[in-house]
């Protein structure tokens, strides 16, 4: 009955991990695929229930990478340091600011990406 009880509130959190962490899947099963229209898609559905994951930040600026849309890439970058300033009043971590220079640069990047240079924590 009542929706924002404890009980309620901790259940709906998990829910919406787990769902962000199915999302994060799927994102990178299209990725896989070099579907990276639908891998952006998904990454950006993620991202809208938990704006705090970095490594979908990464994701994101990866799979625009990959689909030929650099300065999309930069501009993923700048939102996720935006908000990461804003909230934290910290830069993203270095791997963040490692893909930006990569990407800026216009060094080759694998793609799609090897799952294990996205981890799925944070």
């Amino acid at each position: 009955e009542d929706r924002y009880a404890d009980w309620a509130m901790d259940i709906r959190r998990e829910i919406t991990a787990d769902f962000c962490r199915l999302l994060i899947k799927l994102a990178d099963a299209y990725a896989d695929l070099e579907r990276y229209p639908q891998a952006i898609e998904a990454g950006e559905a993620a991202l809208a229930k938990d704006p705090l994951l970095e490594s979908v930040y990464r994701r994101l600026m990866t799979f625009h990478y990959c689909n030929g849309e650099k300065a999309q890439a930069l501009k993923v970058y700048r939102d996720c340091i935006k908000l990461f300033e804003e909230l934290f009043g910290e830069s993203p971590t270095p791997a963040t600011r490692q893909l930006e220079q990569i990407i800026r640069s216009d060094e080759p990047i694998e793609c799609p990406p090897a799952h294990d240079q996205l981890d799925y924590r944070s």
